[in-house]
């Protein structure tokens, strides 16, 4: 977990990057505006001169009635307009002439540089330049053309002279800028400064990012135990305030009978279980999990709640865990762990009251005999929690109650279903709210087999009993689970029927096909329970060879009400007839619904008008 300060350092050194990116962005866009700056240089030091000089050789020739044709023709006028054009050429405008064509070549027409008349003279372009006047000639557009030298701008004009839409000759204006020299130098000192800065804020990122690692040594240092390498109580301290309790659940768990281990083996020996145990910890739980030691033997967990994780996944990790705190010797000596739980943080006022209620958990687990996970509720009486689930199941306080399946036309009983009742504060409790919490766990697997061997224990004590037993795919699929019923004798096989109940969390259908059919080829009888609850059942219907099909009761009580109940259980039972399939309707509560069913061909029945669930001595007295 990220601390406060080290959240601060980290967002400071981000800020710094981002400052880097800006001024690499800066330093990096400079050449592109230096050349914006002195195009609007060229376009304000020059236009204004080129059309005064434009306008003043149009002056020139209206004043003498001539077109620009008579250049060619009147001495005189040329005189006067290199007279004029001389007077421009101060300051910035270097050269000012015009030149013509004649034939392939090109010849001035005026030449302000001259003293004589240049007229006809030959003007040798440059080959660029030649391009530059091809150009023109065929565009009669103005256009510039730049010549940089170490500490001026040079800029030719070329400026297309027509008569009549046609071109005669091109003025050519050499303008010079000595400003050249100045925005260099301030390019050049605004990329010096902002290096300067890049540099600055490059070394207080190397420094924020080695005063950072170093605080983290720094402080790992100070939050560490020493001797088992994980957080302590000063971590506690400091986390305390800023962690949301939603995010995290709360365990406590301890090294049972420790003490005595000090006293019996010494206190360094104990120092090697804590170090071996913290080691395990670590190596059990995630890296987004917090490890802190709280007491002598303590450690406080915080389990990081994420999308996926529900209680359910926070019991299967702290079961996991302590499995294998017993499956390990630590320093060859076995031993045992507690755990107290708060499951519900968001509850709690703060950190310590969530700490609190796991340490709780934690002394029930230990009055009741160490070696357990105790989970902190806030429950009704009535209710069971977790940890008294798992008693109930670990200390078979659980029980049986049977419900006859009769043959619809003699009231015969086929056999009797055998259900689950969990013994709680002087009272018998259906199981099914209670299951859920469990599923997917060791503890319902446990459970599973218990039922199993105990519904044997009847068989065997009951030879005239025939009953069956509810088991999930899940059941199905656990070999160990399995092979208990495989190592049974013809005697058992015969008079116990295995339902397979509704459900969608299974994900290996074929291992459930193959378990199935081991059983089938021994003898076991298959009943899939609660039919037409849900398309599972279908897909079973295709794939297991089903001896039984128990309709679900949210069907049969509507056969008698609605004519799509009574059509859907009419072609289930045809289905099952052509199959070879027998049918059981359950929750039958009535001798309307029980003349539809004969109505319709099906031959079994159960539920309430038949007989409620009883205790295996009733059954036994009938």
């Amino acid at each position: 977990m990220i601390l406060k300060e080290e959240k601060k350092n980290i967002i400071f050194i981000i800020f710094l990057f981002i400052f880097l990116m800006i001024y690499l962005y800066i330093y990096t866009f400079i050449p592109k505006e230096e050349i914006k700056l002195r195009d609007k240089i060229i376009q304000y030091s020059t236009k204004t001169s080129i059309d005064v000089i434009k306008k003043v050789i149009l002056f020139i020739l209206e004043d003498n009635n001539a077109s620009l044709s008579y250049l060619f023709k009147d001495k005189t006028i040329r005189r006067k307009i290199t007279k004029v054009l001389n007077t421009f050429r101060t300051g910035k405008i270097k050269y000012i002439f015009i030149i013509y064509k004649d034939k392939n070549k090109y010849r001035y027409l005026i030449d302000t540089e001259s003293s004589v008349d240049s007229y006809k003279t030959l003007f040798i372009p440059f080959e660029n330049e030649l391009k530059t006047l091809k150009y023109i000639e065929k565009t009669q557009k103005e256009i510039y053309t730049i010549n940089s030298q170490l500490k001026t701008l040079g800029i030719t004009y070329y400026i297309p002279l027509r008569d009549k839409n046609t071109l005669k000759a091109i003025l050519v204006i050499d303008f010079s800028f000595e400003t050249l020299e100045e925005i260099n130098i301030i390019v050049n000192n605004v990329k010096q400064a902002i290096l300067i800065l890049m540099l600055f804020t490059f070394i207080l990122i190397i420094i924020s990012i080695f005063m950072v690692i170093r605080l983290f040594f720094i402080r790992r240092k100070i939050f560490e135990d020493s001797l088992t390498k994980v957080y302590n109580r000063k971590y506690l301290g400091e986390i305390e305030n800023s962690i949301d309790l939603k995010d995290y659940i709360v365990a406590i768990v301890d090294i049972d009978f420790f003490k005595h281990i000090n006293d019996t083996y010494g206190h360094k020996v104990g120092d090697e279980i804590l170090k071996q145990f913290a080691q395990l910890l670590k190596k059990n739980l995630r890296q987004e999990d917090i490890i802190i030691r709280y007491g002598g033997e303590e450690f406080l967990i915080l389990l990081k709640k994420d999308r996926n994780f529900n209680n359910k996944k926070a019991f299967a990790i702290l079961e996991r865990l302590m499995n294998a705190i017993r499956s390990i010797n630590f320093n060859n000596l076995k031993i045992t762990a507690s755990f107290g739980v708060n499951l519900d943080t968001d509850k709690a006022r703060n950190l310590s009251d969530a700490i609190k209620k796991a340490d709780l958990a934690l002394y029930k687990a230990k009055r009741e005999g160490r070696d357990k996970i105790e989970i902190y509720t806030e429950k009704k009486d009535e209710e069971i929690s977790i940890s008294e689930l798992k008693d109930i199941i670990e200390k078979d306080q659980f029980t049986f109650y049977f419900q006859p399946v009769v043959n619809l036309k003699t009231k015969k009983v086929l056999y009797y279903e055998s259900l689950l009742r969990f013994k709680f504060q002087n009272s018998i409790v259906p199981p099914f709210k209670y299951l859920e919490m469990i599923k997917g766990t060791f503890l319902y697997s446990k459970l599973s087999k218990k039922i199993i061997e105990k519904n044997i224990e009847i068989l065997k004590e009951n030879p005239q009993l025939k009953t069956s037993i509810n088991l999930s795919p899940v059941d199905l699929i656990n070999d160990a689970t399995v092979l208990i019923l495989l190592k049974e004798g013809k005697n058992i096989i015969e008079r116990l029927k295995i339902e397979i109940i509704e459900t969608e969390d299974i994900k290996d259908y074929e291992k459930l096909k193959i378990n199935v059919s081991k059983l089938k080829s021994i003898g076991y009888e298959i009943a899939l329970d609660d039919f037409g609850k849900g398309y599972i059942n279908f897909f079973y219907l295709t794939e297991i060879p089903a001896d039984y099909i128990k309709i679900d009761g949210s069907i049969i009580r509507n056969i008698h009400k609605t004519k799509e109940h009574y059509v859907l259980c009419k072609h289930i039972a045809n289905f099952a007839k052509e199959m070879n399939i027998k049918v059981v309707a359950e929750f039958v509560e009535n001798e309307e619904i029980v003349q539809k069913l004969l109505e319709i061909g099906i031959e079994y029945g159960q539920g309430y008008y038949f007989h409620n669930p009883r205790p295996l001595t009733e059954i036994i007295q009938d």
